[in-house]
């Protein structure tokens, strides 16, 4: 049986697009619609109930953020009270006279409740106790609290705060209490208690006139919003048999949805009858047969060229993925038909693809390993050293401290280029090879050349390509001697700017002819080639150590030059990002 169906199957997959699409509207017309019709009636009743609880969530969630900003109004209010100077003096007894005290109440105290009462219309009362007998009673918003004569299980306010539903029936309040202390929080030298009416700050929550909304806590309930004609807007009752059964949802026909209010102790239920939801559906259930044929013989027609057209989508995301990067073919099973065809064709052109882009990486990659070693050459004078170095000793052995010293920075530059056999140094040694290097020729050019190097920022640690700097300088000098009637500046300064080294090599010589500038900085840049711009026989020439530095610190990286402020050329390298910002 398996060997048939496969057999058949594969028949199939090697017909034309186009039998296919008529073998599917054939097989879509025959398939009655009636049973999946009653079952989607049903899915999509549940689908309608599950999406109102889902949005009533979110409505009472909503609700709940501005509720939210309500009680940090509170929160702010009791901050006030706790920071008010005046306030504090008053119920710690710091005032030493009843005229001190009326006047820090007239002065500090009464300001702010009349601030508070303005401010915030929704606050019904405020009220501080005070655990100190004040010297004058001054006000009904001030009350003496005896806490030596207070009854055992009296509570206190604590630091943490409260709230409590209070109030009759009729006007049902909620109280906000907590702790006053001194300057320094050591001590409890008071409380506030602030009242709002119930009902309008829990009136966010009753925005839908179809529905019932309760706010319980401690099994008292504040009946929000009555959509029932045996409740009450506005009332608060203890728990009744009428509450007990809409939460309960006895028999099945609410929608309930809960939401736990943390700041009050309590929590939101919002209770909605299903027929208020479904009554929309009377249009609905008219259109549902011809809606409900519509889908179905869509999804029919839908499986059954999905055998192509599943295949075009998965080939056409494949075809979104490629780039240089990501050029794979295309597995699948080969069928016989024009997409068979297609994807067969497009394997065998990506495998040509792979094998070209493979070939130029390696010539690529060749070219520029060797391009790296072949930059990284550089005179290295293998003899006189150590004969340098004894006509150096026999120098000062003579009494000639200036041919000594031009000696010894001679050895020390031969000893750099000698010894640097890796590709990579450090900055600080190429900073002190470029000074060698200066003091070498300032021993023959004396007065005409004078040199400065500045470094501005740590480099202890930074890594680099060796013989980034030499370059430069040597070029400097060369191009720059001839256009100067007196002396010679060379100025090498490092410095961090942005997160990035920028490394400056200025002269003040007669500078780049403009066109001639932007031709090289053009070819620094990557945007016109190399016509000539290497062609240095001293050096590695500024071409080359642009290359270097961008093959080791990255693309952002590199060499630019730019004329000076009055005169002369400005060399600078940057090394982008060198932090890791």
């Amino acid at each position: 049986m398996k060997k048939i169906f496969h057999t058949v199957w594969h028949s199939y997959m090697n017909l034309t697009l186009w039998k296919k699409m008529v073998s599917g509207y054939v097989i879509v017309v025959l398939i009655p619609t009636l049973i999946f019709s009653v079952i989607y009636v049903k899915q999509e009743t549940k689908n309608i109930g599950d999406r109102y609880c889902a949005d009533e969530q979110r409505l009472l969630e909503q609700s709940y953020a501005n509720l939210k900003e309500q009680t940090s109004q509170v929160s702010v209010v009791y901050q006030l009270f706790q920071n008010s100077q005046p306030l504090s003096g008053y119920l710690t007894g710091r005032y030493s006279s009843k005229g001190d005290e009326i006047y820090g109440y007239l002065n500090g105290i009464r300001p702010l409740f009349s601030y508070i009462h303005t401010s915030i219309r929704d606050i019904k009362e405020i009220t501080v106790f005070s655990y100190r007998e004040p010297l004058v009673p001054l006000s009904s918003d001030i009350i003496y609290l005896d806490t030596g004569n207070m009854a055992s299980n009296t509570t206190l306010p604590t630091y943490k705060g409260s709230w409590k539903l209070e109030g009759d029936s009729k006007t049902p309040l909620f109280t906000f209490e907590k702790a006053l202390f001194n300057s320094s929080f050591s001590k409890s030298i008071g409380a506030l208690s602030i009242t709002i009416e119930a009902c309008n700050m829990l009136d966010i929550f009753s925005v839908n006139d179809d529905k019932t909304v309760l706010f319980g806590c401690e099994n008292k309930w504040l009946i929000i919003r009555a959509h029932s004609v045996q409740l009450y807007t506005g009332q608060l009752v203890e728990s009744t048999p009428i509450i007990t059964d809409y939460l309960n949802n006895r028999h099945k026909d609410l929608f309930i949805n809960t939401l736990d209010i943390n700041e009050l102790n309590g929590k939101i239920v919002s209770i909605t009858p299903k027929s208020q939801v479904l009554k929309t559906g009377n249009l609905f259930g008219i259109l549902l047969p011809l809606m409900l044929s519509l889908v179905f013989l869509t999804f029919i027609y839908y499986m059954i060229i999905s055998s192509v057209i599943r295949r075009i989508i998965k080939f056409t995301g494949h075809l979104q993925k490629i780039d240089y990067n990501y050029l794979h073919v295309y597995s699948t099973e080969g069928y016989a038909d024009e997409v068979g065809f297609l994807i067969k064709s497009y394997n065998n052109m990506i495998l040509r693809i792979s094998e070209l882009v493979n070939s130029l990486n390696i010539v690529t990659l060749k070219k520029k390993e060797a391009d790296f070693h072949a930059l990284q050459a550089q005179i290295k004078p293998h003899f006189i050293y150590n004969s340098l170095e004894t006509v150096r000793m026999m120098a000062e052995a003579n009494g000639t401290p200036d041919v000594a010293d031009i000696l010894y920075n001679l050895g020390r530059f031969l000893r750099y280029n000698i010894s640097s056999n890796k590709d990579v140094t450090q900055l600080k040694n190429e900073i002190e090879n470029v000074r060698n290097y200066l003091e070498i020729y300032k021993a023959s050019m004396g007065k005409r050349l004078e040199y400065s190097i500045e470094v501005d920022c740590s480099i202890d640690d930074l890594s680099c390509p060796g013989f980034i700097l030499q370059p430069l300088v040597e070029n400097c000098i060369h191009h720059g001697i001839s256009g100067v009637n007196s002396t010679l500046v060379v100025k090498v300064r490092v410095r961090e700017a942005d997160g990035n080294i920028l490394i400056s090599v200025t002269d003040n010589g007669p500078g780049i002819p403009p066109e001639r500038r932007l031709k090289i900085n053009n070819v620094l840049m990557g945007i016109e080639t190399d016509n000539g711009l290497n062609t240095l026989k001293s050096s590695i020439g500024i071409a080359n150590v642009n290359e270097r530095i961008k093959a080791f610190f990255g693309e952002h990286s590199g060499l630019f030059i730019e004329n000076g402020e009055l005169r002369g050329t400005v060399c600078t390298i940057i090394i982008s990002n060198i932090r890791g910002d």
